[in-house]
């Protein structure tokens, strides 16, 4: 598989960060673990004016690269599966980044779901050589396929 990793994270109120973080352990392949990291309030006139909790995995082994990417886009509903077959320029970035936003709420219940607004945010680093967005297309389509099947 020509990735090089996969990072999933997400961000959560304290009361929050251990249902996330349980929902995210469910997506990822045995032997991967998910870390936490607290976010202190900003000062007056800052964004967030109460504690969060940063959750982050990344999976690097080629096998549990392979579990994870097969059991997420193998299991996107019919709509988001068309979305991302029709048009994965959408989904990758100049760096050679393939982003997926999955809804929190459907994740609970094992389904995934792109969303928009407070998601788990999930990175592929693909291996395109030289690292440019049209290398990273066809990986991309290939990949998207084979996990589609």
């Amino acid at each position: 598989m020509k990735v090089h990793h996969v990072t999933i994270s997400a961000f959560s109120s304290v009361e929050e960060a251990d249902a996330l973080k349980g929902v995210i352990s469910g997506m990822l392949p045995e032997g991967v673990e998910v870390e936490d990291r607290r976010i202190e309030p900003e000062e007056e006139g800052g964004v967030f004016n109460h504690e969060l909790v940063e959750l982050k995995a990344v999976v690097k082994k080629q096998k549990r690269i392979r579990e994870f990417v097969s059991k997420v886009l193998g299991s996107l509903d019919d709509y988001d599966a068309r979305k991302l077959r029709e048009g994965p320029d959408d989904f990758i970035d100049d760096r050679c980044n393939l982003y997926m936003r999955l809804s929190k709420t459907e994740a609970e219940d094992g389904n995934f779901v792109f969303e928009s607004g407070d998601c788990i945010h999930v990175r592929l680093k693909l291996a395109a050589y030289p690292a440019k967005k049209e290398k990273a297309l066809p990986i991309a389509r290939e990949l998207i396929e084979d996990a589609l099947r």
